[in-house]
């Protein structure tokens, strides 16, 4: 018995992409384009092709009917934080004692907020193509998998001989090539001093959060992930697979089964999924919106401050600490939490504090691409993050920009984290190195 596990989804967003992500229709299928669903099927099947399509055409119109108004600005989104730039700049600069941000930061701020408008664009957009599919490819279920077995490449199909059992993938995807505002951004990003990249991926039911900035010659820049090297893997028309009983039906009593059916995966079941998928869609990741604190935060300690090699667990550890207490004073302790949860990390890498070495952490140009990404490397960042707290805890909220006018007493180039623990010592009259232990202690 052969067997195709039904759809699957996967979301597709790239600021660049191949110069066509649609496969040529495969020898000896037809096309057609019924009720205004564009449809490719195999010979014999157009009058079930038709009757999917307006199926699907009706569908189509029940959503635009019910609509739904546009999202209201919501704190922390890329159009409130725009509207609000000067706002949430004037905190950093405050935190970092700068009477004004430098160049760098400016750039920095509008890069990384380009990346969160690019992701919760294309998330809106997919959400418009999910819900109203224009695309149906049908295939009988005998004929799929003897041209896969066969060795033929189909967009979207896999099938495993051994295992006997095939999987569709079904791909939205919004790119550069596709989208007028994303193909502007990618042109305006040509123009910038760096490279800034932010990708978003969700895995197991986890969404991970990475993000960077380079020189020009680093790697491309990336939003929300490889929508074009998923594109390359998935069918963007909607599969549907039949089964050999179903072709033994009428074509009317094929459609209505294929549509509906309860007993394996329908038509009508993967719409009401992505319909259920894309419903609670906001405008709004405070996570994405903390990255970009903590990034123009970064380039400010980094630009004016310090760039030694023995940097890490400082700049870091004070761009978390500066994101997240801009994001309390304007917004309160929720939203705060709601972006950073210091204290729900504390716990969950409690298990690492031993392995953490913060002194020994090594700057971004000097760490090994295999360290990063992994559980021992977020425990840094989290327990860099502790001894900030607690920095202010017990040297008061000013203790920040008090730190960096003593640092600033001393060229740039000269600035170690020997500089830090001196003028900790002269403020606090206690050692740097003893509240570093208390932070991997508590």
């Amino acid at each position: 018995m052969h067997t195709f596990r039904g759809v699957r989804l996967a979301v597709g967003l790239a600021l660049a992409a191949p110069a066509s992500v649609v496969a040529e229709v495969p020898a000896a299928r037809m096309t057609g384009r019924f009720h205004g669903i564009s449809c490719e099927y195999s010979p014999g099947q157009e009058e079930l092709a038709r009757l999917l399509a307006e199926r699907l055409a009706a569908h189509n119109a029940r959503l635009a009917k019910a609509g739904g108004g546009p999202l209201p600005t919501e704190a922390l989104s890329p159009a409130e934080m725009r509207k609000n730039r000067k706002r949430y700049l004037r905190e950093i600069a405050g935190l970092l004692d700068q009477r004004k941000m430098s160049r760098a930061q400016d750039e920095c701020y509008e890069a990384f907020l380009d990346h969160y408008e690019a992701t919760i664009r294309t998330f809106e957009r997919l959400r418009e193509e999910y819900q109203a599919v224009s695309r149906l490819t049908v295939w009988p279920r005998e004929e799929l998998v003897r041209r896969l077995a066969g060795g033929e490449l189909i967009s979207g199909m896999r099938y495993d001989p051994v295992t006997r059992r095939g999987e569709a993938t079904y791909l939205g995807s919004v790119t550069a090539q596709n989208d007028a505002w994303l193909k502007e951004l990618s042109e305006k990003r040509r123009t910038l001093r760096q490279k800034y990249s932010l990708a978003v991926n969700n895995q197991d039911g986890v969404t991970r959060y990475s993000a960077g900035f380079g020189p020009r010659g680093a790697a491309a820049d990336q939003t929300a992930g490889d929508g074009a090297g998923a594109a390359r893997d998935a069918s963007s028309a909607l599969p549907v697979i039949v089964p050999a009983d179903m072709q033994l039906l009428a074509p009317a009593a094929a459609a209505e089964r294929l549509w509906a059916r309860t007993d394996g995966p329908s038509v009508l079941g993967v719409l009401e999924y992505l319909d259920r998928m894309f419903r609670g869609l906001t405008r709004t990741d405070p996570k994405i919106a903390f990255i970009v604190l903590h990034e123009t935060a970064e380039v400010g300690i980094v630009d004016r401050y310090i760039q030694s090699p023995d940097r890490r667990w400082w700049c870091d550890g004070v761009a978390n600490y500066v994101a997240w207490r801009t994001l309390r004073d304007l917004h309160g302790e929720k939203v705060a939490r709601e972006a950073y949860d210091q204290d729900a990390l504390r716990v969950a890498f409690a298990d690492l504090r031993d392995q953490v070495d913060l002194r020994a952490w090594p700057a971004v140009e000097n760490e090994a691409d295999a360290v990063k990404g992994t559980r021992l490397h977020e425990a840094h960042y989290v327990f860099a993050t502790q001894a900030v707290f607690l920095m202010h805890e017990r040297a008061g909220d000013d203790i920040l920009p008090r730190l960096f006018r003593e640092m600033n007493l001393t060229p740039r180039k000269q600035v170690t984290m020997a500089t830090v623990e001196a003028a900790w010592r002269k403020l606090t009259g206690t050692e740097l190195a003893a509240l570093l232990a208390d932070a991997l202690a508590n």
